[in-house]
């Protein structure tokens, strides 16, 4: 069990929701629009995590001008805000596990590296009514793993990190919440690999969205 738990906040991308296709969609448009090759889905897969500009200059790759890298993401974020939803969906049993926490009463938070428009159109979409707190990236504040972001959330809730649990799905979830102080729970249907969360130290790693109401 994880004791003292009053509220859980959830990474987006691969923890509650599918995205890899529409994500992939368009950032290989991105990259043809500029010249570059596109990506498969494995490789994509490998690349998410650090928010769109990021994802574009590792798939521009190292040796490609810093210029090129802001204008693949200028059309990736252009092309994604056409239609952030697209087919992407939350997993199996999210929805029960999600609406089951805020029966109990726990603050529900999002905390993504997707720039935050998207995020807000996309909580506000998939998930109305669920989320006491959403929150993306915002020019001048730094990403995840920094944890600007979601000291603001515990600020504005007047808890602790140890009262909230993270969950997430990749390293850079683990180390926000090591930043905030908040205990980390991994998903292992997510974009990394069981072994990957490992790596970084992951103590609870669960298969099932449902196991979270037996662990809290």
């Amino acid at each position: 069990m994880i004791n003292r738990i009053r509220g859980v906040i959830f990474d987006l991308d691969g923890t509650l929701l599918y995205t890899l296709e529409d994500i992939r969609n368009s950032l290989n448009h991105a990259l043809q629009v500029h010249g570059f090759p596109p990506l498969d889905l494995e490789r994509v897969r490998a690349l998410v995590g650090r928010g769109l500009r990021q994802l574009a200059i590792d798939a521009a790759g190292s040796n490609a001008d810093p210029g090129d890298a802001e204008e693949i993401y200028d059309e990736l974020r252009e092309h994604y805000q056409k239609d952030p939803i697209g087919v992407s969906q939350p997993y199996d049993g999210v929805m029960p596990v999600l609406k089951e926490l805020h029966r109990r009463g726990l603050r529900l938070g999002l905390w993504s590296n997707k720039d935050d428009s998207l995020v807000q159109v996309i909580g506000s979409g998939l998930f109305p009514g669920i989320f006491n707190a959403v929150r993306g990236r915002i020019d001048g504040s730094p990403p995840k793993p920094a944890a600007d972001a979601g000291l603001e959330i515990l600020r504005a809730w007047g808890m602790d990190g140890a009262e909230v649990l993270y969950v997430g799905d990749s390293e850079v979830d683990a180390q926000s919440a090591a930043a905030c102080g908040m205990p980390f729970l991994a998903v292992s249907w997510g974009y990394r690999d069981r072994e990957d969360l490992i790596a970084v130290g992951a103590r609870w790693i669960i298969d099932e969205p449902e196991d979270i109401l037996r662990l809290i």
